[in-house]
């Protein structure tokens, strides 16, 4: 499992030391471009019950819900003081995976090293998570030790306020995360996927970007972000079709019309670069990536589907993240259309649950 994350100062933390095994209730809330998703999960010793899901408008910039503000929608969903962690995609957050010589412990000037490798200033707060620690005696590492770590970056000031918001709505913040970090948990959680034998690609498509992790063995060996999403795809669709941008987006997901000669164009740069990105793992792994998963909730359509496979001649596939979470039972109602695009919130509910005070942030 991908180590504890480190950073975002004291808004977000575990304060009660009964709590130390992580909160027993929480509420977990993905802001996302395209749309934002809360889930409540709650746990018994190690059992894990999802109790509530809810999807709601994309937070807008005085951080309402197309005008309805976070404590109108817990007062109509009676929740009340709970514990709360936050994904957020938006706003300028940053997400890198990097390799170092050494092992962290030995590296004092890691946070210096970080932040330049990230181009962030001061204003900037910086969260760190080791995934990997290894002594290697191939290439790369030629026998050195070495580690690699996800790091992220939010600017300070908005860390500050979006613990606020959630303390004026009555919530106790405990974890907040760059949603690409969320990601990569839920993807290293698949059971049975990721195999010593195998590398993988997993492309997660938002709205607004888009998010490929490919993997050697169980190893995130490489992380890339594209400013690429669905959204641009329906905004393509609603001008050729000319329809408006609910129906564009139906037309998105159920391909009743064969849209892919509409959006060769608008995708080639985009997946020029991610067979690039599969390209260059594969001359440094010396492995075939053997299939790349879709998943987010611009991974509903199967044409986009068919374009991405003609593009990256691997096989690809519409992955269900849900399954990753083997007999936890979603709620009755709740879910939308797409309740796939709720997985990445639920892994990191689970993982703060499961991860107590190691866990704050």
């Amino acid at each position: 499992m991908l180590r504890p994350m480190s950073g975002f100062g004291t808004v977000f933390q575990m304060r009660r030391s009964a709590d130390r095994l992580g909160p027993r209730r929480l509420l977990t809330l993905d802001l996302g471009a395209g749309a934002s998703k809360l889930v409540v999960l709650s746990r018994s010793q190690q059992t894990v019950r999802w109790e509530k899901a809810l999807i709601l408008p994309p937070v807008d910039e005085n951080l309402t819900f197309g005008g309805q503000t976070l404590a109108s929608v817990l007062k109509a969903e009676r929740l009340n003081r709970e514990y709360a962690s936050l994904l957020i995609s938006t706003h300028g957050g940053l997400m890198r995976l990097m390799n170092f010589p050494g092992r962290p412990s030995e590296t004092a000037t890691l946070q210096a090293q970080v932040r330049q490798a990230l181009g962030v200033e001061d204003s900037f707060a910086v969260q760190l998570q080791v995934i990997q620690e290894s002594v290697s005696d191939s290439p790369p590492s030629g026998g050195k030790d070495e580690f690699s770590l996800l790091a992220a970056a939010l600017p300070s000031d908005l860390v500050t306020r979006l613990g606020g918001w959630l303390q004026e709505a009555g919530l106790r913040p405990v974890s907040l995360r760059v949603a690409g970090v969320a990601s990569a948990n839920l993807v290293r959680q698949a059971p049975g996927l990721l195999q010593q034998e195998k590398a993988l690609g997993f492309l997660e498509i938002g709205a607004v970007s888009s998010l490929l992790m490919l993997f050697h063995g169980t190893n995130l060996a490489l992380a890339r972000q594209f400013k690429f999403g669905s959204a641009a795809i329906i905004e393509t669709l609603r001008g050729a079709f000319d329809m408006d941008a609910e129906t564009a987006g139906k037309l998105f997901v159920s391909g009743s019309i064969d849209f892919s000669t509409n959006i060769q164009a608008l995708t080639k740069a985009w997946l020029h670069q991610v067979g690039i990105s599969l390209d260059f793992f594969e001359r440094r792994h010396g492995r075939p990536v053997s299939g790349v998963y879709l998943f987010g909730g611009g991974a509903q359509s199967k044409v986009v589907e068919g374009i991405i496979a003609d593009h990256v001649h691997r096989p690809v596939v519409r992955w269900d993240a849900l399954q990753v979470f083997d007999g936890l039972t979603p709620p009755a109602a709740g879910l939308g259309d797409a309740p796939v695009i709720m997985a990445p919130a639920v892994a990191d509910a689970m993982s703060v649950m499961r991860g107590g005070n190691h866990h704050a942030l």
